[in-house]
């Protein structure tokens, strides 16, 4: 069955894959009772509701009673890890990819990154490199969250700046055990001069200890794997029906 969780230590046991350390981080940074992001348990699984985008972690063992619950949620996306449940589940899949870890074993490439970043510098930054696919929040939401959760030590963020300007930036969601990475960009005009993959060896050195995780399309799947991350896992996104 279902129910509300209000302490986020219950959501520990979930902390141990990229969908779950996102939920764990989300869940140390805000508590339990913000209005617009809950979270849910069952013997198998874990739920997050962020306003409109739910985040499905476990097996669960009653889909049925899940698919009901996301319906009554008013969740406009879906995502899970989970092939079998998203099958069972029987929402449409709009995409999907490759969730990676890196090798333990493999050594950090020493670089001067900086930290911390500007997140004016970073927003703006993004924003020059929105696609179709990678759609970015107005400034006020984006710098209200990621504001909040840097300074409750639950996300973190790193750049490399060319004079005064931010090229490159990326972020993590942390849990006691792993980080999440995630907003990574270079800007257009400084691409294919192996800034990013500078950025993606040194940012480790800041994590030790954790895990890193990431998800990805599958189009990239080989340009990480050629940073020493290996696929651990599927990360799919649903649309639920009506």
């Amino acid at each position: 069955m279902i129910h509300l969780i209000q302490d986020p230590q219950e959501l520990a046991p979930w902390d141990n894959s990229p969908l779950g350390c996102r939920i764990f981080s989300m869940a140390l940074g805000y508590g339990t009772e913000i209005p617009f992001l809950h979270f849910w348990g069952e013997k198998s699984g874990c739920i997050s509701l962020m306003d409109d985008v739910m985040t499905l972690v476990g097996d669960f063992e009653d889909p049925l009673e899940l698919r009901e619950f996301i319906h009554f949620s008013g969740a406009k996306t879906v995502f899970c890890e989970n092939a079998s449940l998203s099958k069972k589940l029987g929402f449409l899949v709009s995409d999907q990819g490759p969730e990676m870890i890196r090798d333990l074993e493999r050594p950090t490439t020493p670089w001067n990154l900086s930290h911390p970043i500007s997140l004016k510098k970073m927003h703006a930054l993004l924003k020059a490199c929105e696609t179709p696919s990678f759609s970015v929040p107005d400034f006020e939401p984006f710098y209200l969250d990621l504001n909040h959760r840097i300074r409750h030590q639950t996300a973190d963020v790193w750049g490399i700046m060319e004079q005064d300007d931010l090229i490159a930036c990326l972020a993590a969601c942390i849990s006691p055990k792993n980080a999440l990475l995630f907003s990574g960009a270079v800007h257009p005009d400084r691409r294919q001069h192996g800034i990013f993959s500078a950025m993606m060896e040194a940012v480790p050195a800041y994590l030790l200890g954790r895990n890193l995780f990431l998800c990805c399309e599958n189009s990239l799947c080989s340009y990480y794997q050629s940073l020493g991350y290996h696929i651990c896992g599927q990360w799919i996104e649903m649309k639920p029906l009506s």
